[in-house]
């Protein structure tokens, strides 16, 4: 994730570019397109919006997103280690909150792992990776890890 600023407003935003290799899958930029409008039916209380999808000169696809304050799941275990009982389950609270509201819109994230699970400031836990949301009951083709 990378911080950038939008030329015609002067926004910050959030970028997130994806490995070149994966420039040449052509599923790519359809399912994150897929995931702009799933995100925007769960709703920003419970998933990160995406303002943008795209191809940069080269062909690396990138997606958009507003400039939140907080950091992943992940990157909090990273810095911390294993997290105090209480804490660790307040937080998987907050993100099985989340989830719920993905559900409850007839939705679901495919891959809710450490590092799609992002907690603001404000201790609200938001869901990251728009690639892997789909429809309840929808077939979906396998993902693979970067």
């Amino acid at each position: 994730m990378h911080r950038a600023t939008v030329l015609a407003t002067n926004a910050e935003v959030a970028l997130k570019s994806y490995h070149l290799h994966r420039a040449f899958d052509p599923a790519l930029v359809p399912s994150l397109e897929a995931g702009r409008v799933f995100a925007s039916r769960v709703g920003a209380d419970a998933m990160v919006p995406v303002l943008d999808v795209g191809t940069d000169d080269d062909g690396t696809p990138f997606v958009v997103m507003p400039l939140l304050e907080g950091e992943t799941f992940g990157s909090i275990l990273d810095r911390s280690g294993a997290l105090p009982v209480l804490e660790a389950m307040s937080l998987a609270r907050r993100a099985l909150v989340s989830i719920d509201v993905m559900h409850a819109a007839g939705m679901t994230h495919g891959d809710p792992s450490p590092d799609n699970l992002f907690v603001r400031r404000d201790g609200r836990v938001l869901l990251l990776d728009h690639e892997g949301l789909g429809e309840v009951g929808a077939a979906r083709a396998a993902r693979t890890t970067e």
